[in-house]
């Protein structure tokens, strides 16, 4: 399985007229990630390692030992991102001079933005969290004492082909000419809707996902309140969140937190290069790795985490 960054899979289907750029800015996750097909249209079929029996050491004349791999089956399907819009006739009259593709064009991009922002938080909290617990990657900075939704976050990740990516259904594109798609209700015509108004209408569709398969390739630092920890213990919880992630393992590790928590590491001893991104965000690196601001992730509003 082949992986590709997200612009770079969105800017290799030729029709799809999309600023890329525009609409990943407020969504750091998908710049800084890898995307690879699903084998099997809306589901993916995929291998789990479970054991390695490696080659060993043996004496010129005795029997060689048998060796291999074990693995598991598994299918992890990605959802639909979609919806219909409806804009009154009026509206495209007076703001594109009746011209829907016009209204669509200036429209779209913050439609297509706005919901990568979504799946950023989907990811975050209904993907990579729950793996991350089900696996004993969090570490609790509240020693377990947590209580209130009063907590931060911060995710680190090693993006790797197979092991931990984000999915995209390359027939479905290749089919629509795209990966977001906004194709016309009525072939384009006004119509008349459920209120009876005269409306265009344009339904949206984006089916994206993630494979998070080896734990190996994640560590999520669960239940920081900023107001009372201290940095020492904030460095300590950083660092080990860095080693648990198993950078040098091949592919490539990136961490997210909320801006407001970026900030905070940098004033810790271990950081390095506090600066801000071209999209306005602050990143800073710690033990090597990048830790990359996204508003996606709450700040000081998230619910305790209890380890499983």
């Amino acid at each position: 399985m082949s992986s590709n960054t997200f612009v770079s899979m969105v800017q290799g289907y030729t029709d799809a007229q999309v600023p890329v750029d525009q609409i990943t800015e407020g969504s750091p996750l998908f710049g800084s990630s890898f995307w690879g097909k699903t084998n099997n249209g809306f589901s993916h079929k995929y291998e789990e390692l479970q054991s390695i029996i490696a080659a060993q050491a043996v004496d010129l004349n005795s029997t060689y030992p048998t060796i291999g791999a074990e693995f598991e089956m598994g299918d992890r399907d990605i959802a639909m991102f979609a919806g219909t819009r409806e804009v009154h006739v009026n509206t495209v009259d007076q703001m594109a001079n009746g011209s829907l593709d016009a209204y669509l064009e200036k429209e779209m991009p913050s439609v297509f933005a706005q919901t990568l922002m979504n799946v950023s938080f989907d990811f975050y909290y209904g993907v990579n969290i729950p793996f991350a617990n089900a696996n004993q990657k969090v570490i609790d900075a509240s020693g377990g004492t947590a209580s209130g939704n009063k907590y931060s976050s911060i995710h680190v990740i090693r993006w790797q082909d197979g092991q931990y990516q984000g999915l995209y259904n390359d027939k479905w594109a290749q089919a629509k000419g795209g990966v977001f798609t906004a194709t016309k209700l009525s072939g384009g015509d006004r119509y008349k809707n459920s209120a009876d108004k005269s409306v265009y209408g344009v339904d949206v569709e984006m089916p994206l996902g993630f494979l998070p398969v080896n734990a190996q390739n994640v560590s999520v630092i669960a239940n920081i309140d900023l107001a009372t920890i201290e940095d020492d213990a904030l460095g300590r919880f950083v660092t080990d969140a860095v080693v648990q992630a198993r950078p040098g393992k091949g592919g490539m590790i990136k961490a997210y937190a909320n801006p407001v928590t970026i900030a905070r590491l940098g004033n810790l001893k271990e950081a390095q290069n506090l600066g801000i991104q071209n999209n306005g965000l602050y990143s800073v690196v710690i033990a090597g790795v990048e830790f990359i601001g996204d508003w996606n992730l709450l700040e000081g509003v998230e619910a305790p985490v209890t380890l499983l």
